[in-house]
């Protein structure tokens, strides 16, 4: 049976170690537009005001909390003239789907009856002529043509942003402008710790494929609120757009996962290297920067940029389809086993279905519009890590799917709950701290008859940094160094790989000491050594020495190999003589 961390309810053993050694050409944090234009900022920036000290899943975790906090103000704080707005919707929507157990929106009016411009309209028309005057005066004439279409029946249209007592930023109360101020502050701040903390990461050496995935996971969650605070200052109150906005923005990523993948199984390099820019155009960076600039500008154009909008809201639906069908075609040309694309494909299926216009009854509300939108997001992580750990989607993603279509609580809560488990998982298992920074450190030796004095090295070295790498010398340099070892290669990696210390081992260490190369491209930040080698003419932690890394612990005395080969052989020797002296006859035979 194996143990809880060799086979866990998410991973594998060899799952997680092929995540951790993904290739750093899929992942670890990718390049944007918008991280190059600016990256003589980021680098300023990571260099004079953020310490080594600061772990980059910090820096990505604020810019998550940004956006959440940009949308909070907006959606209290942003409004104006006679408009009604209720703050508190989406507690509202929670407390209702908790008291119906979750079921999709539970106690909301139902989308076609009074979440479109139709249905608005439709009603207002019932509640008598006066009120459907005055509503169809506050929509304008484009929607008072289609509240007379309504009377007969018709279901939601895509709404456009409506005419508002809005004139420009310098003409509305101190409420509205200090809280559109600090929305595009934070929302400025979210864009800049998206792109800061890949920064950070390389800077410090401390980029990892765990990092990775959690940058991923929080920019799925900034792109949802960045997109919410974008429409709920040009009053779309439209549930369906709303719908249809936040669905595009989630494929897009999707269709960016999935394009890395095919261009990592192509085979030239120049091709290859033409597949991943072109995977760069429409990143979250890029697309969170769009919609801050949409909202700057609104402060001096507000009819053209509602303009603007209008033509993007217009072509959503349109947009969203193409997206739809790009996604499956995506999916299909994968090189990936049929079964692992048929449950992507189910997933997916489950998940772009509007269902608002396939059942009539059903009832969408903000949750549900905002669980839809963490699903597909979900299922972009998910094809992500498993296409980095080799293995099909896993089956909770995949019933998480089918289960939150009529479940709003099940789509929000689920979702957290699962990345939250996945972190927690790869993060224990692996020793890859997440909130504080990687600090890996390196130790060498042959480590035959592995013993105490080892594994108090190992365990002075860790003092060092909160990761400990071990390089195990091979047989053949062993020899040539000092005598073959009792133990063979494989049997002494295995027995420096259990130990409770060790993160990392890495195979056929050379013997001559270890190289700028190897510091590199292992992320390492210190070399330790015993004292014996802190010496001017030591030629075997040269490189380090002359980078400033190294470090030297103290040996352990009363121990080492070499003692205890001669106790086994002294206790071996001490053991046939008195088998000699009780028997009267030599155990060794003569000549032997």
């Amino acid at each position: 049976m194996p143990h809880l961390l060799e086979h866990s309810f998410l991973f594998t053993t060899e799952e997680r170690q092929l995540i951790y050694h993904a290739n750093s050409d899929v992942n670890t944090r990718p390049v944007g537009f918008v991280t190059r234009i600016f990256y003589p900022i980021w680098i300023c920036i990571s260099k004079h005001l953020l310490s080594d000290l600061v772990a980059p899943n910090a820096i990505t975790l604020a810019g998550l909390l940004s956006s959440m906090q940009a949308y909070q103000l907006i959606n209290t704080y942003y409004h104006f003239g006679n408009q009604q707005h209720d703050p508190h919707a989406v507690l509202v929507d929670v407390k209702s789907s908790l008291q119906a157990f979750g079921l999709r929106g539970a106690g909301q009016v139902p989308l076609a009856a009074e979440k479109t411009v139709v249905g608005e309209m439709a009603s207002a028309y019932k509640a008598g002529p006066g009120a459907a005057a005055k509503t169809a005066k506050a929509m304008g004439a484009a929607a008072a043509a289609a509240a007379a279409a309504a009377t007969s029946a018709a279901s939601g249209q895509i709404l456009r942003p409506p005419e508002t007592d809005y004139v420009d930023f310098f003409h509305t109360d101190r409420t509205v402008q200090t809280a559109t101020v600090l929305a595009i502050l934070l929302l400025v701040i979210s864009i800049t710790c998206g792109s800061l903390d890949g920064v950070h990461a390389r800077r410090c050496r401390s980029a990892t494929s765990l990092g990775d995935i959690f940058s991923r996971i929080c920019s799925s969650m900034a792109r949802v609120f960045m997109a919410l605070t974008l429409l709920e200052v040009f009053q779309i109150e439209d549930v369906c757009t709303k719908w249809y906005f936040l669905l595009a923005l989630q494929l897009i990523e999707l269709n960016t996962v999935l394009g890395r993948i095919s261009a990592s199984n192509l085979k030239k390099d120049r091709v290859k290297n033409l597949a991943y820019i072109a995977t760069y155009c429409f990143r979250e960076s890029e697309l969170s920067f769009l919609m801050v600039l949409l909202l700057i500008a609104r402060w001096f154009y507000p009819t053209a940029c509602r303009d603007i909008l209008g033509v993007i809201l217009a072509k959503a639906q349109v947009g969203y389809n193409t997206l739809v069908v790009a996604t499956f075609v995506s999916i299909a040309l994968l090189k990936m086993k049929k079964l692992y694309k048929g449950i992507i494909l189910l997933c997916l299926a489950a998940r772009v279905l509007p269902l608002f216009y396939l059942l009539p009854l059903s009832q969408y509300s903000l949750l549900s519009v905002i669980g839809d939108a963490m699903m597909v997001g979900l299922l972009s992580i998910e094809v992500y890590v498993s296409h980095l750990a080799q293995r099909r989607i896993h089956a909770a993603v995949f019933f998480l799917c089918l289960g939150s279509l009529l479940n709003d609580v099940l789509s929000v809560a689920g979702s957290i709950m699962y990345l939250i488990a996945m972190l927690v998982d790869l993060s224990y298992s692996l020793n890859v701290p997440l909130f504080t920074p990687v600090r890996n450190v390196f130790i060498d030796g042959v480590f035959d008859l592995c013993h105490a004095g080892h594994k108090k090295l190992m365990a002075n070295a860790l003092k060092f940094g909160n990761r400990l790498i071990v390089g195990v010398c091979s047989d053949e340099e062993c020899a040539s160094y000092k005598r073959p070892p009792i133990m063979t290669t494989e049997e002494r990696i295995n027995e420096v790989r259990l130990c409770k210390y060790v993160s990392e081992v890495i195979p056929n260490s050379p013997v001559t000491g270890i190289t700028a190369e190897m510091i590199r491209y292992y992320n390492i930040h210190v070399v330790v050594c015993g004292e014996e080698y802190n010496t001017p003419t030591d030629t075997y932690y040269a490189v380090p020495r002359r980078m400033g890394i190294l470090c030297t612990v103290p040996r352990t005395p009363g121990i080492s190999t070499s003692v205890l080969i001669s106790r086994i052989r002294a206790a071996s020797d001490s053991s046939i003589e008195a088998k000699d002296r009780k028997s009267d006859k030599p155990t060794v035979k003569d000549g032997a």
